[in-house]
């Protein structure tokens, strides 16, 4: 049993206490302990010298019951090498330690690491082979907080089969005609690595677009598996293509024809209606108010309107009567949806609506922006509800 315990007395009496628990349990009949215990102080940190060697000194004494199976020399060995030192770093990111850091630096994590492997392996020998420089550097790239696109917009991956390029090409231009930050493979300077640049750009988008053929491509099934798939994946289906012969993993997305030259420009202005609504990867965000500014700021455009009222039903519990109203055009076409704040059990609410409105009530304890989209997807609404001076003081002000 390896105990991670940091140098602080509540961790110490903690780990110590379980210590107590686990060595009891595994007690033979005569009373012998089966479990070797190695205690491991983790997070170390070195600037409070007296601190830290007092906190050293009762780890030690706390520990001692459950070192029997060390000779006393074999203890004084063990308290000097089996530290973790604390390495910012580490909090922050995911990447493994045999990764990040450089074999036989003594106070890395890495070598903390391979002195817990020596204990429980005995005669423990580093196996696995060192990388390169450029490997390394390639696989933590892998592991970095992606950025934004080169516009300050969301980032589209194009994803397409080597036999359908040029309409690829053909897309790509009209999709940077309209503002739209896209990357495709194209961009890839001349002697760089292919597949490093490529997933360091997958990684970095708010949205994949796979360009379908006939069948996908060996390449475009790789992009397929290392994208998040929580982020939009929009089938363009090519002439020809339907989505019976699709990949089982684009059968359920939702995606856009192009059968013709002709509707290349839907396609593009599906696309520019969806990056309204897209969160850049790694753009700041309104923590507390994560809709804001994702659903284009307006509360009214293109005939519909969004609208709400506030009622205070109890000390300090309000119901928000939310809806989307048509005050020009068409008739409102499909189900509206309502985008609330997190904090609600469910954040997207889908509404017929009747007689021209759409309308949702929820019950709330402060104000929040709402986003909705009406026409299936093809008007964006915001509404900021903190702002209006009619709604009670407190319900604006949480």
């Amino acid at each position: 049993l390896v105990l991670c315990y940091t140098l602080n007395r509540q961790s110490i009496s903690g780990a110590v206490a379980v210590s107590a628990s686990a060595d009891a349990q595994r007690r033979g009949p005569d009373g012998q302990p089966s479990l070797r215990i190695w205690p491991l102080a983790s997070r170390v940190e070195l600037a409070e010298k007296e601190r830290l060697e007092a906190a050293r000194a009762e780890a030690r004494r706390a520990f001692v019951p459950y070192l029997r199976h060390l000779t006393r020399a074999e203890r004084n060995v063990y308290w000097g090498e089996m530290e973790v030192l604390y390495q910012p770093y580490y909090a922050y990111e995911e990447v493994l330690a045999t990764v990040a850091d450089q074999p036989g630096q003594t106070l890395s994590v890495l070598s903390a690491m391979e002195a817990v492997a020596r204990r429980l392996a005995g005669n423990f020998e580093r196996q696995s082979p060192e990388l390169s420089r450029n490997d390394r550097d390639e696989i933590v790239s892998r592991y970095r907080r992606p950025g934004i696109g080169t516009t300050g917009k969301p980032l589209f991956f194009l994803s397409y089969p080597a036999a359908e390029r040029s309409l690829a090409g053909e897309l790509v231009r009209g999709l940077r005609e309209a503002g739209l930050d896209v990357w495709w493979d194209d961009d890839i300077e001349l002697g760089a690595d292919l597949e490093a640049v490529s997933d360091n750009s997958l990684s970095r988008s708010a949205a994949l677009l796979v360009l379908v053929g006939d069948r996908l491509a060996a390449r475009q099934l790789m992009e397929l598996e290392r994208a998040d798939q929580s982020r939009p994946i929009i089938p363009i289906l090519t002439p020809g293509t339907s989505y019976d012969t699709l990949d089982p993993r684009l059968q359920s997305r939702k995606g856009l024809p192009l059968e013709t030259p002709e509707s290349l420009q839907s396609v593009v202005s599906g696309l520019v209606q969806l990056s309204e609504r897209l969160v850049p990867v790694g753009a700041e965000i309104d923590l507390e108010d994560p809709q804001k500014g994702r659903w284009g700021g307006q509360a009214e455009r293109s005939g519909r309107r969004l609208e709400a009222t506030v009622r205070e039903i109890s000390d300090g519990w309000f119901e928000a009567t939310i809806r989307v109203v048509r005050t020009a055009g068409a008739p409102l076409n499909g189900d509206v949806v309502f985008y609330l704040h997190p904090s609600f059990a469910e954040t997207a609410h889908a509404v017929a609506p009747s007689g021209g409105i759409a309308e949702l009530s929820v019950r709330c304890w402060g104000a929040f922006t709402v986003g909705a989209t009406t026409d299936t997807g093809a008007v964006q609404l915001e509404l900021d509800l903190s702002i209006n001076p009619s709604f009670p003081e407190l319900f604006r002000l949480r």
